[in-house]
């Protein structure tokens, strides 16, 4: 499986994930301050819009003080602690 792990990512994370064989392209290796337009290849904004409205639409419950990962076919909720 290969990824893209933008910049923000520790680099902890990345070299683990080499570690135990995954393919990771690392943004902060590649080219540091890339647009997130230019790391999200592949979707046209039409699809991204949708994809996130539609996210929204079904989850709207459960966003408030989350955490959430969106992309295509996965939709990744996580609470958020009280601080």
């Amino acid at each position: 499986m290969n990824f893209v792990a933008d910049e923000s990512v520790d680099r902890l994370i990345v070299e683990r994930l080499r570690r135990e064989g995954y393919q990771v392209s690392y943004v902060a290796e590649l080219e540091p301050g890339m647009l997130d337009e230019a790391v999200l290849k592949g979707l046209t904004p039409a699809r991204k819009a949708e994809i996130v409205a539609l996210a929204i639409k079904e989850h709207l419950i459960e966003l408030p003080r989350s955490f959430a990962v969106i992309m295509p076919g996965i939709f990744r909720i996580r609470r958020v602690s009280a601080m």
